[in-house]
């Protein structure tokens, strides 16, 4: 029975130890705890995400989370809505300086006009009536009895002249004989214009 093969019994391991060995992560990190030539020692952290209750950011579980919620979304709207209070206001402000300014300045456009006109009706420079730029009167028809009116009139009167003179050479042209050769009636002259 010595010259039996000795078995070399291993102690079963641990679900936890299992897992280990499956998930590398955690192998690799099992493997850093147990190193021995490390300069300086692992610190090892259980989970990250929670701080340790000795640092600052710690804070436990009961008080971690806002209780009132209701109140915080409360305070929010308000802070939102106090802001587009402050910001209605600031341009309620700055439209009402624009208008200010807007109306001076038609006020004084208006000052000014309003003091041109005084000063035109002491003068006597705007009290003028309407004036026709023209040298005869547009409804009947008469010459000014001003230097440019008979200037004019007399302009008028050479073209009137020429016009009939123009008539008098283009009837002679036209008409070789001074009767009418079918019915022997003797022409008509074209009419005389009245010259003014």
């Amino acid at each position: 029975m010595s010259d039996a093969p000795k078995f070399r019994n291993v102690d079963p391991k641990t679900r936890s130890e299992r897992y280990e060995n499956r998930d590398k992560d955690a192998w690799e990190k099992a493997r850093l705890r147990e190193r021995s030539a490390a300069t300086r020692k692992q610190e090892i952290v259980v989970n990250p995400v929670i701080p340790v209750s000795s640092s600052p950011a710690y804070i436990d579980e009961r008080n971690r989370f806002n209780q009132d919620a209701a109140g915080e979304i409360q305070r929010e709207k308000e802070e939102a809505m106090q802001k587009k209070q402050t910001i209605y206001e600031m341009k309620r402000l700055e439209r009402y300086e624009k208008e200010q300014t807007r109306w001076k300045k038609i006020e004084s456009v208006e000052r000014r006009q309003e003091a041109h006109f005084q000063n035109a009706r002491e003068t006597g420079i705007g009290a003028h009536a309407n004036l026709s730029s023209e040298h005869y009167n547009i409804l009947t028809l008469d010459y000014k009895n001003t230097p440019q009116g008979q200037a004019l009139k007399q302009k008028d009167i050479g073209v009137m002249k020429r016009a009939e003179i123009r008539a008098d050479v283009l009837f002679r042209h036209n008409h070789s004989v001074s009767h009418n050769i079918i019915t022997g009636e003797p022409l008509k002259e074209p009419p005389r214009r009245e010259l003014p």
